[in-house]
């Protein structure tokens, strides 16, 4: 975890050493160990063996009840970025736990853990994306512009749309924080609202595109190109 968090990668082989040692011992690893652990692999961007992660995941189930939004969160973040399932009954028992504990969820927390269910399982229940919309309402200005891109892009890949009241909502929020908004969180949160069916206010509209062509020379081609399709989606390229 230390080293994940200072950005200082040690060589594979004593990452492969760490996660050896860690599964001996996962039978002591508490909520808050087991979901460290996953997110650093994640973050540091190596991938242990199967059978580590099969291990933390049968090691983490009985322990769900007790692992906290930020325990949930990570160990589904990391999983998907580790390109690993864990499994439909671990998924339907994380949703379950980010249901009853979704008033302590951060706007962090409920952006990571709405986007890895998506990419995971595809679908969500209709209770927990209404728990997640109320939420999100009530805690609004505290999402930053990832978690803000991450939920209107989650909502567009369920293709599930969303009351267009919290879509105006994140809108407005977006709105207000556009000046931060990267190159990615520009174009994808564009894609979104086209997807979705949702036009935004034309000052949105006027402040993305001046963001844009600010940060133009950053943008990669991938991000170009789904501005570009929201823009034709829109009717904006003439």
């Amino acid at each position: 975890w230390a080293c994940a968090t200072l950005a200082s990668r040690p060589p594979d082989a004593l990452l492969a050493l760490t996660a050896g040692e860690s599964r001996r011992q996962l039978g002591a690893f508490k909520p808050q160990h087991l979901s460290n652990a996953l997110w650093a692999f994640a973050k540091m961007s190596y991938a242990p063996r199967n059978e580590f992660l099969q291990a933390v995941v049968r090691e983490s189930r009985p322990k769900l009840r007790y692992f906290n939004p930020q325990n949930i969160s990570n160990s589904l973040w990391a999983y998907t970025q580790l390109t690993f399932s864990p499994g439909q009954r671990f998924l339907h028992e994380a949703l379950r736990e980010s249901k009853r504990k979704i008033r302590d969820f951060t706007p962090n927390n409920m952006a990571n853990t709405l986007c890895a269910l998506v990419k995971q399982s595809g679908r969500l229940d209709a209770e927990f994306l209404r728990l997640v919309a109320g939420e999100s309402q009530r805690k609004l200005s505290r999402f930053n512009p990832q978690d803000l891109t991450n939920c209107l892009w989650a909502y567009a890949t369920l293709d599930c749309s969303p009351r267009e009241e919290l879509v105006a909502s994140l809108e407005a929020e977006s709105l207000r924080q556009l000046r931060h908004f990267g190159p990615a969180e520009l174009a994808n949160s564009l894609w979104a609202c086209v997807t979705l069916g949702h036009v935004p206010q034309p000052e949105f509209l006027r402040q993305l595109s001046h963001e844009s062509q600010r940060k133009v020379a950053s943008f990669k081609p991938q991000d170009m190109a789904v501005l570009a399709w929201a823009c034709a989606g829109l009717g904006l390229l003439r």
